[in-house]
């Protein structure tokens, strides 16, 4: 289920939530960790999506990303849906546990301006950026 911000976000952007988009956009709200493209590929012919192939699917994360509605984990080669789609958010901070598989996405102005002073002072123009950081979450370290 995809949470209504979302979709009025959606709607407000003039996102084009074809059917295929929406459901992979809901199969990634569903889960609780990260998602490689190849995971969600029976989840759609449970759906009724007919047979799918792999680029049917990179094709719309790919248009989710654009979007702000979802962030591909480079680590992990995998995707989570975004949780600050109010507007774009660069860079956003990952947390990822190595335990639990857990991702928490975080938002912080001290993380982008680091990034933005580094690329300056080597006079680098950043087009992309996302922080993954690798490591045990509270839960996983007090365990």
């Amino acid at each position: 289920m995809i949470p209504q911000a979302v979709t009025t976000y959606c709607a407000q952007q003039q996102v084009d939530l074809s059917p295929i988009r929406c459901e992979v956009l809901a199969f990634l709200w569903q889960c609780e960790r990260p998602v490689k493209a190849y995971d969600i590929i029976p989840y759609l012919k449970e759906q009724g999506i007919g047979s799918p192939v792999p680029m049917t699917v990179y094709r719309a994360l790919d248009y989710l990303a654009a979007h702000h509605l979802v962030h591909k984990l480079h680590t992990l080669n995998a995707y989570i849906p975004c949780h600050f789609h109010e507007g774009a958010h660069q860079p956003a901070t990952f947390l990822l546990c190595q335990d639990c598989g857990v991702v928490q996405e975080m938002c912080d102005d001290n993380a982008e301006k680091f990034v933005q002073s580094t690329a300056a002072k080597h006079h680098f123009a950043v087009k992309q950026q996302a922080l993954e950081l690798v490591g045990r979450c509270a839960r996983c370290s007090e365990g």
